[in-house]
């Protein structure tokens, strides 16, 4: 009964991964491609499948845990699911966050994103997809690769906010949109530090290890 349960969660929280991907490809295809429709779904439609899943696997990982006191690698399983289904919330916030801003964006007719903005959405991508599979799989050594992408992640956000503060001198009637796009910025590189997370998480219960390198997300 144990190892059914435990299944039909895993199964869930596979369900929930891949809809937390959708909602950061639908939000960056949205903004590199000043599609309405695609950051519109994000907000009002993917957002609250996003918030019914979350608490859906919160319960059967309370649930569990009530019923059948598992042990051993039962309970580190649940446990982690439990914790990252916490990180897959914030991250379809920040999703969200794209979405809004790159929606007010393009109704502002604003398109002026930095020139390194496609690889910041390309190496975030890479980082949340790999931190699921390190998860899924057991791979200390993929949650490794993807700890060592964050300092890119946190370079790329360095360069484009300079870059943005640049671009904004002598444009103070778009504060606004300068700001909403620095804040694009941002939440990417906050998504980037929730798949760190979900990585260090693999790598102490693999190998007992604390591995705390970069800084925590305010």
């Amino acid at each position: 009964m144990l190892k059914e349960n435990i299944k039909l969660l895993r199964k869930d929280f596979i369900s929930y991964t891949i809809l937390i991907d959708r909602m950061i490809s639908e939000s960056a295809r949205g903004v590199l491609e000043s599609s309405e429709d695609l950051m519109k779904n994000v907000i009002e439609k993917l957002e609250k499948e996003a918030n019914e899943e979350e608490l859906i696997i919160e319960e059967k990982c309370i649930s569990i845990i009530a019923k059948f006191e598992p042990k051993a690698a039962d309970l580190r399983l649940v446990l982690m699911i439990f914790k990252i289904n916490n990180d897959l919330e914030r991250i379809a916030d920040h999703t969200v966050n794209i979405a809004e801003s790159g929606l007010y964006l393009v109704k502002k007719n604003f398109t002026l994103y930095p020139e390194r903005f496609p690889l910041l959405v390309k190496n975030v991508s890479r980082m949340y997809h790999d931190s699921i599979d390190s998860f899924l799989q057991s791979d200390s050594a993929l949650a490794e690769e993807v700890l060592k992408k964050d300092s890119t992640v946190d370079r790329l956000e360095y360069f484009m906010v300079g870059e943005i503060i640049k671009h904004l001198q002598g444009k103070e009637d778009r504060v606004k949109e300068y700001i909403n796009l620095e804040r694009i910025v941002r939440n990417y590189e906050r998504i980037a530090d929730l798949a760190t997370n979900i990585c260090e998480d693999v790598i102490y219960i693999d190998k007992a290890k604390v591995v705390k390198h970069h800084k925590d997300e305010n």
